[in-house]
């Protein structure tokens, strides 16, 4: 997947063990991957294959990211790195087509969440197609489905989703619109984004999802925390 460069408007912070915090410029983003810069003098030295959370810090309110390190160098008097995300879609968000930013959360190998997708037009009827939640944020959700869904949703702009969420044992019934199909690997994925004007109560809804959502962050920063202490 090709990176977008970026100017100096997106930069990245990283906490190290000694409790000091080092910022870098980004130079190079991608859903998948992201390339940052730091002072030489800050003496960074991760190695290589280090799951770490890292801090973006832009124009809108800082988000949180699990990544790993995948490369490290020195480009024109910068120690550079090279981050791939802990998954599919953590740096940016789905092709810019989000109606405004917003953070999302990956669901580990452990977390089984099901939700159910169901026909939006009463006229295309078709049997409760069963996926897993891969990530989640207050505009949409990321699934893995198994491969014979395809053949009853590839004509299909809008389904309806049912799910529960921990925390929430109130079921969640929304529309969404298909943003995204393809494959990762062997893998179908599905990016649906929430449609706000076919879903009833999507207000609430929605506050619902961002507050699981703001839940799962916090316990990241805290998991941040005791990443560096430990260290």
């Amino acid at each position: 997947m090709s990176q977008t460069p970026w100017g100096p408007q997106l930069a990245v912070r990283l906490r190290l063990a000694d409790d000091h915090f080092v910022e870098g410029a980004v130079s190079a983003i991608s859903s998948e991957s992201l390339t940052a810069r730091f002072p030489p003098d800050s003496e960074l030295l991760l190695p290589l294959g280090t799951r770490l959370p890292i801090v973006l810090l832009g124009s809108g309110p800082q988000t949180v990211h699990e990544a790993r390190v995948m490369q490290r160098g020195h480009q024109e008097g910068w120690v550079e790195y090279g981050f791939q995300a802990a998954g599919l879609g953590s740096f940016t968000s789905s092709g810019g087509r989000n109606r405004r930013a917003a953070y999302r959360i990956e669901l580990s190998s452990r977390e089984v969440l099901i939700v159910s997708i169901l026909p939006y037009e009463d006229n295309e009827p078709f049997a409760p197609i069963h996926a897993h939640i891969v990530d989640l944020s207050r505009l949409g959700l990321g699934l893995t489905l198994p491969d014979e869904a395809e053949d009853t949703l590839f004509t299909r702009d809008h389904v309806r989703l049912e799910f529960v969420l921990p925390g929430d044992e109130e079921p969640f019934q929304m529309v969404g619109l298909v943003r995204q199909r393809r494959f990762q690997g062997l893998t179908l994925r599905y990016g649906i984004e929430f449609d706000p004007d076919r879903t009833p109560g999507h207000r609430a809804l929605e506050e619902r999802v961002n507050r699981f959502v703001m839940r799962r962050q916090i316990d990241v920063i805290r998991r941040a925390n005791r990443w560096q202490r430990s260290s």
